[in-house]
């Protein structure tokens, strides 16, 4: 069985990480310590999956964390290249302290940041139907995925995979 934990989206919003860097990333290491606590304790209700709605210039996106893997799935149903990214910088940050801070990961000693991995998922056809791919993302995700088994084989959306750490 899997569990998967809401990241607050007001929190990692790019208003909020620009006006105050630390709080997003003292939210996240937080989290991310609590998953670390469970690990040393032994108990068996890890976090599989973090669920991060994001907003940034009126427009939202869906990151999936997978801290054991070390890869962060990225949902956007209107990519835009030129759109400046303020909510990775704050992720790999956080990553790296998990890693640091003795969290699960199969390879520790490497330096490297967490993997994004952009889905190929549904396209929004308007400008603003955002916000509901998110809700059908995170639908799709709660509902139809299984995390023993690659979530490609499970709903058809993604196109790659993540064994990296």
């Amino acid at each position: 069985m899997s569990r998967i934990s809401f990241i607050c989206p007001e929190i990692m919003s790019s208003t909020r990480i620009k006006a105050d860097p630390g709080a997003p990333t003292m939210y996240l290491r937080k989290n991310f310590q609590a998953e670390i606590e469970k690990e040393k304790m032994g108990n068996p209700n890890l976090t599989n999956w973090f669920l991060i709605p994001y907003n940034q210039e009126n427009h939202w996106n869906l990151y999936m964390m997978d801290l054991r893997r070390g890869c962060v799935y990225i949902f956007d149903s209107a990519r835009d290249p030129r759109r400046t990214d303020y909510a990775w910088g704050i992720l790999s940050l956080a990553y790296q302290v998990y890693k640091c801070n003795g969290g699960s990961c199969p390879n520790k000693t490497s330096f490297k940041s967490c993997k994004p991995i952009h889905i190929e998922c549904a396209q929004q056809i308007g400008g603003t139907e955002c916000g509901y791919y998110v809700m059908k993302f995170m639908l799709e995700i709660v509902t139809l995925h299984d995390y023993e088994g690659r979530l490609d084989e499970v709903t058809g959306l993604y196109s790659e995979d993540c064994t990296l750490c």
